[in-house]
């Protein structure tokens, strides 16, 4: 297979761009170019061992122009259709971790103008390839597929893990919902709204261990059949009420909660909304005793680009990651200083074992997790089916790559009502 001209022209930028690495080595190797070709080496391995050569495989040429139009969406594109191979992933992110500071600005320079347009307007997005692509986006997952990886408890979060490495991962969650439920302050006589409730392991956790009474909100129809199902098994009828709507539309109590939790939403809240989102919380917050507590994944900086990722195509379309200082700032700012920080800690770094987990699941549950496709997918070709496939084990080792190397963080936030006369009036009488 030859190059057109427009994928040389691609190749060459990317490798220009590429050519900035100092840390560690880049091998690509063009077999679709065939064996004679000569590698191209970018950077170099370390003399101590610690930043190895990293060996990516083209074998198409259209991987070029989609890394051109996109380096971050294009590469995962590329992996996803087969058009590159590389049997170390994380060793890849890494790579590209460890040289950010100079491949972002090489990279934003080659690609975000105007060039990435014409690349689009030349190679249109509707070609086979990217069908297949498509269809591993746009399957609506099932329950199934999600208990394919997940812990039995279903939680779709971050762990806490204990240090020790035979722990399991379900002893793991427990932990960190434990952690939550410390932080909320929670007793038998309040009332919880969980926004974003996921298959409900908080929601029915904080009933069997206080007492207290939640009502969790969710999106989705099969979250809430889920949960419904799990709480007439535990008995908890009469303590949980699952609502399925928008978190502004959630139901309004008398007197406000007494504590208003959500577990790993805000990602799904938007950049323009994140004010809007607090401001929500403490209207509905008790206004003297209310305690709120988030858990959020954070990134140490703002992306300085708008392009799509693959993270906001085929993973979280919508989603944004924000600075842990973002979310403090939009804390205060969007309750008018009516919710105060009371705590803050990074479990950022448990989420590797946590994903690392989920991505060993996932690959010992793949027969299963496959058939569940094909059934509701049946005319999916192999190669459609191998897509989706590698989009999971994309996702998991994507994400373990962020928060080993402290790219990404996991931040549970608590905060509550600030000092008031009447706050410490109801203390000293208490």
């Amino acid at each position: 297979m030859s190059e057109s001209w427009f994928q040389s022209l691609a190749r060459y930028l990317i490798c220009r761009a590429l050519a900035c690495i100092s840390h560690g080595q880049l091998r690509l190797k063009l077999s679709y170019l065939g064996h004679d070709e000569p590698d191209v080496v970018l950077g170099s391995p370390s003399t101590d061992g610690s930043d190895q050569s990293v060996v990516v495989i083209i074998n198409n040429a259209h991987a070029w122009v989609r890394m051109f139009q996109s380096m971050n969406l294009g590469f995962a594109e590329a992996y996803m259709a087969q058009e590159v191979q590389c049997k170390d992933l994380l060793g890849l992110f890494r790579l590209y971790i460890a040289n950010l500071d100079t491949l972002d600005q090489s990279i934003d320079i080659t690609f975000s103008q105007l060039l990435p347009l014409a690349a689009r307007s030349l190679y249109p997005g509707n070609v086979p390839a990217k069908s297949r692509l498509d269809i591993a986006f746009h399957y609506d997952e099932s329950n199934e597929v999600f208990s394919n990886f997940l812990s039995e408890d279903m939680s779709y979060s971050s762990a806490i893990w204990s240090g020790e490495e035979d722990e399991s991962l379900e002893s793991a969650q427990l932990r960190k919902v434990q952690r939550i439920i410390d932080r909320a302050r929670i007793s038998s006589s309040h009332h919880v709204l969980d926004i974003g409730c996921g298959w409900g392991h908080l929601t029915i956790q904080a009933v069997k261990q206080t007492g207290c009474r939640v009502t969790g909100v969710t999106l989705s129809q099969e979250q809430k059949q889920f949960v419904e199902e799990r709480v007439i098994a535990a008995g908890l009828e009469d303590k949980i009420d699952i609502v399925l709507c928008d978190y502004r539309e959630a139901p309004r109590i008398k007197g406000g909660y007494d504590q208003v939790i959500s577990i790993e939403m805000l990602e799904h809240v938007g950049n323009n909304f994140l004010s809007r989102f607090f401001l929500v919380i403490s209207t509905l917050l008790n206004p003297e005793t209310g305690v709120m507590v988030v858990q959020a994944s954070t990134i140490y900086r703002k992306s300085p680009s708008n392009l799509e990722t693959f993270m906001t195509r085929y993973v979280f379309p919508g989603g944004f990651l924000h600075t842990s200082h973002d979310l403090l700032t939009a804390i205060h700012d969007g309750s008018d200083g009516a919710l105060e920080v009371e705590t803050i800690e990074n479990i950022g770094p448990h989420y590797v074992r946590t994903l690392q987990c989920w991505r060993e699941k996932f690959e010992l549950t793949w027969p299963e997790t496959r058939a569940i496709f094909v059934k509701k997918k049946p005319e999916a070709t192999q190669d459609e089916i191998e897509a989706y496939r590698r989009r999971w084990v994309y996702y998991f080792t994507y994400c373990e790559a962020g928060f080993r190397y402290r790219m990404l963080g996991n931040c549970i936030i608590s905060a509550v009502r600030p000092f008031s006369p009447e706050s410490c009036r109801r203390m000293v009488s208490a």
